[in-house]
């Protein structure tokens, strides 16, 4: 789901049934003219049922090796 500005929501199954999709909400909140505040959040993991715990770990390091990508981006493009 996509509510421009304010929000992008998704189903996550990489490499897995879509029955076991957990779901990512991202939300962009403006605090000023040139800043805004990002907050991710990942659920569902429940759905995974016993392999929930490695899952989110493994996901966990993957946003830990990506968000850095992205902010030097945004640095990159002031913006």
């Amino acid at each position: 789901m996509w509510q421009p500005p304010t929000r992008l929501s998704y189903l996550w199954h990489l490499g897995r049934d879509p029955a076991e999709a957990t779901e990512v909400d991202i939300t962009f909140t403006a605090r000023s003219s040139a800043d805004t505040t990002v907050q991710i959040v990942h659920h569902g993991w429940q759905r995974l049922g016993a392999t929930a715990g490695v899952a989110r770990e493994q996901n966990q390091a993957g946003w830990g090796s990506l968000l850095p990508h992205y902010l030097a981006a945004v640095r990159a493009e002031g913006i």
